[in-house]
């Protein structure tokens, strides 16, 4: 990747991947990759945190797929932060709501990003569950929002969400 400038599309499922410091490296000075799927393998929350500083720096990454991964609520927040930091990323899947122990501080963090985020419009968060005391948050942060096409909330046991979203 480091040296091909031509793949645009690089998927990583389910590879036990563990280890993501050589292409969070490579991704820094790749112009090419447009999408990057990592779903199912065993990204943790430090793993992420060096890869999440990568992707700021690149500005041709479109799709981010983390899900199935045991990310932590650390590892989330480092992606969402990073995330303010790019400026080409449209679709972001983080659909690792089983994986969470703490899925309100992830509302809270995911609600801070909406509200400032310019690029995004693809959003995934299957099977995060949002409780009624965050829901006006996530709320008003999806209002605020004016690039958000699409939000993935599928099995997050939230049916009360829809009446505020339609």
């Amino acid at each position: 990747m480091l040296f091909n400038s031509t793949l645009n599309t690089l998927k990583l499922n389910n590879n036990m991947i563990s280890d993501l410091t050589t292409l969070g490296e490579a991704l820094k000075k790749n112009s090419s990759l447009t999408e990057i799927t990592f779903r199912g393998n065993h990204i943790n929350g430090e793993q992420i945190k060096t890869f999440s500083r990568s992707f700021s720096h690149n500005s041709s990454l479109k799709l981010l797929d983390l899900s199935d991964n045991p990310i932590s609520y650390i590892g989330i927040s480092e992606v969402i932060t990073h995330l303010r930091k790019n400026s080409s990323l449209t679709e972001l899947d983080l659909s690792i709501g089983k994986h969470i122990q703490s899925d309100q501080t992830i509302v809270e963090v995911l609600s801070s990003i909406l509200k400032i985020n310019t690029t995004l419009n693809t959003l995934i968060i299957k099977e995060l569950t949002i409780n009624e005391e965050e829901r006006p948050e996530l709320i008003d942060a999806l209002r605020e929002n004016s690039t958000l096409t699409n939000l993935d909330c599928s099995s997050s046991k939230t049916p009360s969400l829809i009446k505020f979203l339609v």
